[in-house]
């Protein structure tokens, strides 16, 4: 656009201010920027009109304030006052006014300056928003490496110098002459948590970085005992009062990334005041009624915090007490308990125990199932039934999702807690009784329930365990032994000619099928010619991967057949054993010898 030169208009400021007071809003912020003196207003005016935008529009549930930026010695001359919500700072030549507005942008956002070497950061509370400027003209933002957990920038932008018309003044032009330095990147990481890291930075001349704190403000209060109360169900009494910024679990922090605090803290009664001067940890009194308590923090130069309870504080009551009339029951009959016969019946009444009053029918139209509270370390699940018969509570105990079997035995201690609500008095009793399951339910079916959901996929591994086992003892045949071994011939008469043939091993396949049973096959030793003459070696595996000949003795009559050296005559009086290297010879009486190794 043409840029016209000359004095600045205050009108647009009128304007804008004039939308911004129309504008719903908790924060506001009227921001104006100038390099001139207001054609219209001289700088108190000008003073005057930004305190009086700020304090006019400016209460318990919105605030405006104003941001001036003075750009160049020409620019108004105004004052700082923060603590009238007037912000006011000056860029007095070009290369200032980056750094000047990026200061004026994190104070309208609610972000801060965070102090760092070379990029490395030590934020001791999670951070909502971290955002890195860096200056520079050839500037790269990478991740950032915090507390063991790499985060990349949820955005990044480029930061730089405009080249503009030359701005017209009357009938002259004066050219735009901008400073070429202006230059750098802005990226923004999201969820930051707490530790030791750094930010991958480089070609930077200058680098500042901002966050926002990720923290919650709260309000507790606590009881005598110091442990935090319910503002829901108060009794009138006193209380002590803590406030301050926490973490997720909701633990007070401190942190030097919240600056210096400055809390307010006070009490209402129908919007009423009626203290404004307590701090955290101070004891409050507190009456019948609804009251607010309303606790603001101001920190890091003017972001704020807020929290606000509402609590109904209720009467102390009369003290309740229980009698109670325990019984023991079988695990069997909890598959169909029902009141009033099978269950415990309770008495609930006021005073103590022993010596109970009995309630109004008013203040017992108040009492349900819903106001008693059964806690157990057994499994027994428990239903509360309110009989009409006012102060008559009957506990009956169920079986776990119905099934009897799952029902715990022995007995229980059980506590009842009783609280409820009546003319804005709070009622509270608490009891202990013993719980009896008498188990009856007889072995065999707790055993039959235990095998069909947890015995039978144990015995089914067993199974798979032996079977597998029995593979693995299981005696096999050496692996050495060859489908087809050599077997030399050698003549025993010159008219007979030598050679050599091939002999034959065959596994049965069946008892290789079976686990724990020996393999067992057929070894052939002799050539074709001599098979009519020396039947086959039956063979039956044993432990060591050796063989066992077990049609031995259908040799001893030849007495022409040696296996390891050892004829197979009347004398022999065991199996034969068989390994890849036992040397099986067979004869033909003056005729031929064949000789065969299982493994040649």
């Amino acid at each position: 656009m043409q840029l016209q030169g000359g004095g600045t208009p205050y009108a647009p400021v009128t304007r804008a201010y004039r939308d911004l007071v129309a504008a719903e809003s908790p924060t506001k912020w009227l921001v104006i920027l100038s390099d001139g003196a207001f054609d219209d207003r001289s700088s108190p005016q000008v003073q005057r009109d930004f305190r009086r935008f700020a304090s006019e529009n400016s209460d318990e549930s919105s605030t405006l304030q104003v941001a001036f930026l003075a750009i160049g010695p020409d620019a108004p001359q105004l004052t700082n006052e923060p603590d009238s919500g007037v912000f006011v700072d000056q860029a007095r030549a070009s290369d200032q006014l980056l750094g000047k507005m990026t200061e004026f942008s994190n104070r309208i956002f609610e972000r801060n300056l965070l102090t760092h070497e070379q990029g490395r950061v030590a934020p001791d509370i999670p951070l909502s928003e971290l955002t890195v400027f860096a200056q520079g003209q050839d500037v790269s933002i990478g991740e950032l490496d915090i507390g063991g957990e790499v985060i990349t920038p949820a955005s990044t932008v480029d930061v730089s110098w405009a080249k503009n018309k030359a701005a017209r003044y009357g009938s002259k032009t004066t050219p735009a002459t901008p400073n070429t330095q202006l230059k750098g990147k802005l990226a923004t990481y999201l969820h930051v948590p707490a530790g030791t890291g750094a930010v991958k930075v480089g070609g930077a001349q200058a680098v500042d970085m901002y966050y926002k704190p990720d923290v919650g403000f709260g309000v507790q209060l606590q009881d005598a005992d110091g442990f935090p109360v319910d503002p829901s169900t108060l009794v009138g009494g006193d209380y002590t009062l803590y406030y301050g910024f926490m973490d997720d679990t909701c633990t007070f922090l401190s942190s030097p990334l919240l600056g210096d605090v400055e809390y307010s803290a006070r009490v209402l009664r129908d919007g009423e005041v009626i203290a404004d001067a307590f701090q955290s940890g101070d004891t409050i009194t507190l009456t019948r009624g609804a009251v607010e308590l309303d606790v603001t923090a101001r920190y890091l130069g003017g972001n704020t915090a807020r929290s606000v309870i509402d609590v109904t504080v209720l009467q102390a009551a009369r003290p309740t007490s229980f009698d109670v009339s325990e019984r023991s029951f079988t695990a069997s009959e909890l598959s169909a308990t029902s009141a009033p016969d099978n269950a415990i019946r309770l008495t609930y009444g006021l005073g103590s125990s022993g010596e109970l009053a009995a309630f109004s029918p008013e203040e017992w139209s108040s009492v349900t199932s819903e106001s008693f509270t059964v806690t157990s370390d057994s499994n027994i699940p428990f239903e509360v039934v309110v009989a009409k018969e006012i102060g008559t509570v009957y506990l009956v105990p169920h079986a776990p999702e119905g099934d009897v079997l799952k029902a715990d035995t022995g007995t229980f201690p059980v506590s009842v807690t009783a609280e409820h609500t009546y003319d804005e008095q709070l009622y509270r009793a608490t009891t202990t009784l013993d719980l009896d399951i008498v188990d009856d339910i007889p072995w065999w079916d707790r055993f039959a329930d235990w095998f069909a959901t947890v015995g039978w996929w144990l015995a089914l591994l067993v199974l798979l365990a032996l079977l597998l086992f029995g593979y693995i003892v299981k005696p096999r045949f050496s692996r050495k032994m060859r489908p087809a071994p050599s077997i030399s011939m050698r003549p025993l008469r010159a008219s007979v000619r030598g050679g050599s043939a091939q002999g034959s091993f065959r596994r049965d396949r069946v008892s290789s099928l079976f686990p724990y049973l020996p393999e067992r096959g057929e070894l052939v030793y002799v050539g074709t010619s001599a098979r009519s003459q020396f039947p086959a070696l039956k063979l039956k595996a044993k432990r060591g991967r050796r063989a066992e000949v077990v049609n031995w003795q259908a040799l001893v009559a030849q007495e022409n057949v040696q296996i390891g050296g050892r004829t197979i005559d009347a004398t022999t009086k065991r199996p034969p054993l068989i390994g890849p290297t036992t040397t099986i010879v067979a004869t033909i009486r003056n005729n031929v010898r064949f000789e065969m190794t299982p493994s040649s």
